[in-house]
């Protein structure tokens, strides 16, 4: 999400829900804990909204 912030460090979370196909509370919550899990779903609808898909994304992360 750091893309996604003012130069006050805030985050433009309006933003990055749009770019990424998710709801504003599940981005407030990958932002405030790092160590939280997200569903696959979660994780398909930000794939989709880069137009990679899970196969990728996971040989990109190399996991």
């Amino acid at each position: 999400m750091c893309k996604y912030t003012y130069p006050d460090g805030s985050y433009k979370y309006t933003e990055f829900v749009k770019d990424h196909y998710i709801d504003e509370k599940i981005a407030r919550k990958i932002a405030s804990d790092k160590n939280s899990a997200m569903s696959t779903e979660t994780l398909e609808n930000m794939c989709e909204a880069r137009n990679i898909t899970l196969e990728q994304f996971f040989a990109a992360i190399k996991r």
